[in-house]
């Protein structure tokens, strides 16, 4: 058998036909899978043909008319805009057909009438009692009531809900929630709860492994002395972990410290910035150049080296390199120079007989291993098939109503419980939308006063008791304009002849600059643009020099939204670079930002008159994938099929890397079973449904969330009320 599971998971490993895949789904040890009724029935006698008219005319065809009656009235009822009403002619109808059934046999000519039926009773919800296993199974299906213990979540904990507070809840998404959830779960009876899923658990399971500088400890002058055996320090997780978050923060220190015109985009991709660390993680094996990586100064000279070696590429080959095995193919080997005296008082630790050495690098070896993202044993088992970016975050995708914003959710409340600040975003279409006014600044982007005075009044109450207490780091405050955009990256734009930078771009396809529009400007334009340009320079550090802590930033930008967007690009890049807490980006709805926008201007005819997302201030400060920039956090977004129409959006679409996606699977059938039973306490669902509806239902829908609402919504009444429970 185990030479079979070797040959791929598609072969046939037993006499049964059963392949790799479908063993997975069978009952195991968590009991994710478990048949809850007798597969196999009694054997019974053949009814003869007389049993079978009688059967079919008494209650096969009663039910095929109560069916056609039942699918009439839902359209009647469904010309009504007003719930009450609905509710009461359905009522009307129930009662007068009870009292129809109830009549004895009249005259022919009978007629029933108001004045001879019995009078109206209003009808009572019969509640039905629960077995010992029914009532078993709803106690399982929860494990807290008050939102807290996602930390303490287990393998057994999947497909348990977790029930928030109203509060908790609105504190954690305090405009929307991610998804669907506001319009299809919460609508209701306002019960804001989700469910543990393997997902949420890999994902936070990676997540829970990062620490604050202030909390890590090793040193590293004792494992350069005692000339450690780094092979097996690497196979703990914990050090590991903690190695690689210190060789980050090394270096983003290396970045800042260069210029940022020629470091422009060399690290724009986390798969090359991760790709170099995990490569020093890995020469940690080999002698010298161990000792000369663990020891800070020697470290960060060696990253230089990877860096210059980067920008030469860069500027050599004029390409924009987006994984690493892009620059192995054109850089096999870096030579590097390993000096004793770099060393200072471990020089005699160096293991080197010379005073210098050159040393190779062999880069093709290293991809090889995991797609240099090689992790110890006990990340590889317990993570997400395919997802190594725990220190950057992950791209999540899947089919239409797979639990995408569920786990964005999960995660949100995960990273609340664990004292982590959170920028949320949970829907990125209504930046795109046109639903508010836009405004065009001088650079070349628009800016949306509204949505980002929202955006920050829904930062400031996820994340008050953080903001109140945040020093702010006056070295780099003051260096983002009134759209968000830093000064290094200002650096690098057209200026023109009165001195204003702005982003200019030639069009190769169209042969053309983008900003041609500016010869087409009429005279009363181009004063109303001088006119607006002092205001258009105006920055929030203007009016706010010395702020102490993130909340005077805040509450600058909600009290003049024309700063908000501002304000909003100074608290995101004090959180990029701050120890002081570990920071999440949750984006839903990300892909939405990769397609044009529904805004429209004359300056974009060449491509449609619509104008880019990355043209717009909040979605360009937030579009790029750069959790690996965060000193101390990660960048988790999901893809969103809402808008899009018989296709499933991917990672290649938007060019994300590998090992950063992570794809949503569908339910197990204990876990379906589970969210059924919910959605009856919750009033979704006021049937009574059978286990073997259960199990056709997760058949019907293969276990995904959206599945489950069409195959139940799409073949049982809306308006079984007298079956309530």
């Amino acid at each position: 058998m185990r030479l079979a599971f070797n040959k791929g998971k598609d072969r046939i490993i037993n006499s049964m036909g059963m392949t790799e895949q479908i063993l997975r789904l069978m009952p195991g040890k968590n009991k994710r899978h478990t048949i809850k009724r007798p597969i196999l029935k009694e054997v019974e006698t053949p009814k003869s043909a007389t049993d079978t008219f009688y059967e079919a005319t008494k209650e096969i065809l009663p039910k095929i008319e109560e069916s056609i009656e039942r699918t009439l009235l839902a359209k009647y009822i469904d010309t009504f805009g007003n719930s009450a009403d609905k509710k009461e002619i359905y009522e009307a109808y129930m009662v007068r057909k009870d009292d129809l059934e109830k009549l004895e046999e009249k005259a022919e000519d009978f007629i029933a009438s108001p004045s001879n039926l019995d009078p109206f009773e209003p009808i009572k919800v019969i509640r039905k009692p629960l077995t010992y296993d029914e009532y078993e199974d709803r106690e399982n299906m929860f494990y807290s009531y008050d939102g807290e213990g996602l930390s303490y979540h287990t393998f057994d904990t999947i497909g348990k809900y977790t029930i928030f507070p109203e509060s908790h809840w609105k504190r954690m998404f305090p405009r929307e929630s991610p998804g669907q959830f506001d319009h299809n779960d919460f609508n209701r009876r306002n019960i804001y709860a989700l469910m543990c899923t393997e997902e949420n658990l890999k994902l936070t399971y990676d997540l829970a492994r990062k620490t604050l500088p202030k909390d890590r400890k090793i040193d590293y002058a004792d494992l350069i002395k005692r000339s450690s055996d780094m092979k097996e320090i690497l196979k703990d997780e914990v050090m590991f972990v903690q190695l690689y978050q210190d060789f980050c923060l090394d270096l983003l220190d290396v970045m800042k410290e260069r210029d940022p015109k020629g470091l422009s985009k060399v690290y724009d991709s986390p798969s090359i910035f991760d790709g170099v660390v995990g490569i020093l993680l890995r020469e940690l094996r080999k002698k010298p150049i161990r000792n000369f990586i663990l020891y800070q100064p020697t470290r960060k000279k060696i990253m230089n080296d990877f860096t210059d070696m980067l920008e030469e590429l860069f500027e050599s080959k004029d390409i924009f390199l987006k994984e690493l095995k892009d620059v192995i193919e054109l850089r096999r080997i870096l030579e590097i120079t390993l000096t004793k005296a770099d060393l200072g008082d471990l020089a005699e630790y160096s293991e080197m007989i010379h005073d210098e050495k050159k040393y190779k690098i062999y880069l093709q070896g290293h991809q090889k291993y995991c797609f240099h993202f090689w992790r110890p044993e006990d990340m590889r088992e317990y993570s997400l098939q395919g997802f190594k970016g725990f220190n950057t975050g992950c791209f999540v995708w899947g089919r239409s109503g797979s639990g995408k914003s569920g786990t964005l959710a999960y995660a949100t409340a995960w990273a609340h419980e664990n004292n982590w600040v959170v920028i949320s975003i949970p829907r990125a279409r209504k930046f795109t939308d046109n639903r508010v006014k836009i405004e065009r600044h001088i650079n070349g982007l628009y800016v949306q006063e509204q949505l980002a005075k929202e955006l920050l009044e829904d930062l400031r109450i996820s994340n008050l008791a953080h903001f109140e207490k945040m020093p702010v780091d006056l070295n780099i405050y003051g260096k983002m304009d009134k759209t968000g955009v830093h000064d290094n990256e200002l650096a690098t734009c057209h200026t023109d002849e009165n001195g204003i930078k702005y982003f200019r771009e030639y069009d190769p396809k169209r042969r053309v600059w983008n900003d041609a529009w500016k010869e087409h400007l009429t005279e009363f334009e181009l004063k109303q643009i001088t006119k607006d340009t002092p205001k258009m320079l105006e920055r929030i550090s203007h009016f706010v020099k010395e702020p102490k802590t993130l909340l005077e930033i805040a509450d600058y930008g909600i009290e003049h939204p024309e700063q908000a967007t501002c304000a909003i690009a100074e608290i995101v890049h004090q959180l990029y670079n701050t120890d002081e807490a570990n920071v999440m980006v949750m984006i839903d709805g990300y892909t939405e930002w990769f397609r044009p926008s529904e805004y429209t201007s004359f300056r974009y005819a060449n491509s449609g008159y619509f104008i880019p997302p990355h043209d717009i201030a909040i979605p360009r400060l937030f579009m790029k994938f750069d959790g690996h920039k965060i000193r101390n956090g990660v960048k988790i977004c999901a893809a969103t099929q809402e808008s899009y129409f018989n296709h499933k959006v991917t990672p290649e679409m938007i060019e994300s890397p590998k090992c950063y996606n992570v794809e949503m699977g569908p339910l197990h059938l204990n876990e379906f079973r589970n969210a059924v039973r919910f959605f009856q306490i919750d009033g979704k669902i006021f049937t009574d449904i059978k286990e073997w509806r259960i199990e056709q239902m997760h058949m019907e829908s293969q276990g995904y969330w959206k599945g489950l609402y069409e195959s139940y919504f799409k073949t049982i009444s809306h308006f079984d009320y007298e079956k309530r429970e």
